[in-house]
């Protein structure tokens, strides 16, 4: 019971910091939609600021990188399952064509706030670094060429992929995200064998 109204608390204000925003999101609409108690949501959080950091750690470092670690370690051409899963990932994350990226959502509306930044960005580099470990096994595969800067690739393909999620937010055309996506494929191929 008392996890369960943690996980409460946690999945309503996801969905409202995600299809609202954080700051305008209010903690009594919260409540009133996880039908938890003003005393219950500060027993597990001290603030808006804490119930956002625990958002933070359960849904993006948790849930949005295990998508992107598991499904990379998956056994086809990293390069290409990189493309695949940018595809798939609209279709994992039912609020991505009218919403965006929560990550890529949270990273521009609090990158002001130290203590977000800091949180968001070490998600953000540990996205970069799984983008990076599938495309140095490209590399040894031989699906791309040696000496390709995986680091700088990989940080290209993130920041793409945030812009696409932002794009994305805003025409809510999948048309255009796959436009995208050939794009990057095509920037990709100059590094191929």
């Amino acid at each position: 019971m008392i996890q369960d109204t943690k996980k409460d608390l946690i999945d309503v204000a996801y969905e409202s910091f995600y299809t609202n925003g954080f700051h305008p999101s209010g903690l009594n609409s919260i409540l009133d939609k996880s039908n938890v108690t003003k005393g219950a949501l500060y027993h597990y959080f001290r603030s808006k600021k804490a119930l956002m950091s625990s958002i933070i750690d359960e849904k993006l470092n948790k849930e949005f990188l295990n998508f992107w670690n598991e499904h990379l370690t998956e056994d086809q051409k990293p390069s290409k399952k990189i493309f695949t899963l940018m595809k798939r990932y609209i279709q994992y994350n039912p609020h991505a064509v009218e919403h965006g990226c929560f990550l890529s959502n949270m990273i521009v509306e609090l990158s002001n706030d130290e203590s977000f930044n800091i949180q968001l960005q070490s998600i953000n580099n540990t996205f970069i670094d799984i983008i990076k470990s599938a495309l140095d096994v490209a590399v040894l595969r031989g699906d791309l060429k040696s000496g390709t800067p995986t680091t700088t690739v990989a940080k290209m393909i993130v920041i793409h992929f945030h812009g696409m999620m932002l794009q994305l937010k805003n025409d809510h055309s999948i048309e255009n995200y796959s436009d995208n996506i050939k794009t990057l494929k095509l920037y990709l191929q100059s590094h191929r064998n």
